[in-house]
Formats: C-alpha cells, structure tokens, sequence
C-alpha cells in the first residue's frame, strides 16, 4: 500500500479513516466527498506528498491548527459547516 497515489472513499458514509493510512506515503490524491467527517482526519496531516483533497458535502466544522502544513494545490472543502478558516 505504500505505493498507492490515489484513494477514493468518496460516497461510502464513513466518518474516520484508520490510522494506517499515515503510512501511505506517496498519497498525492484522497478523495472523500459525500461522507460523515466531522473534522480533517489526523491522518492525512502527516501526508506530504497528498496535493489535492477532498472533502466536499461532509459536516466539518473546523479546519486543525497544523492545517496549512499541507503543501495542497487543490482542496475542495464546499457543503461543510465551516464557520472560520485559522490563519
């Protein structure tokens, strides 16, 4: 699993993701549109290679502090409960 680029959960009403997936080292695509997260997974923050996520029509509420470490150059956080974005 550690050369996998692309993982598409999307649709699948799921609320986390296991911890395992830290260990997928060459993520650069995670797709998981249309779920139940309720915040970013701690997971994919330890992802540096991941550049596009996304996270469209879930109930997040918060974007973490470590957020912007991500090197993303697609993110699509639309149909959420986003209030704030951290600086």
């Amino acid at each position: 699993l550690k050369s996998v680029q692309t993982l598409d959960l999307g649709k699948n009403g799921i609320s986390n993701i296991p911890n395992e997936v830290a260990g997928m080292v060459q993520l650069k695509e995670v797709q998981l549109p249309m779920n139940r997260f309720s915040h970013i997974p701690p997971p994919l923050l330890q992802l540096r290679n991941l550049r596009i996520l996304n996270l469209y029509v879930n109930k997040i509420e918060t974007l973490p502090e470590d957020f912007s470490r991500l090197l993303l150059v697609e993110l699509d956080l639309s149909h959420n409960l986003l209030r704030t974005i951290p600086s």
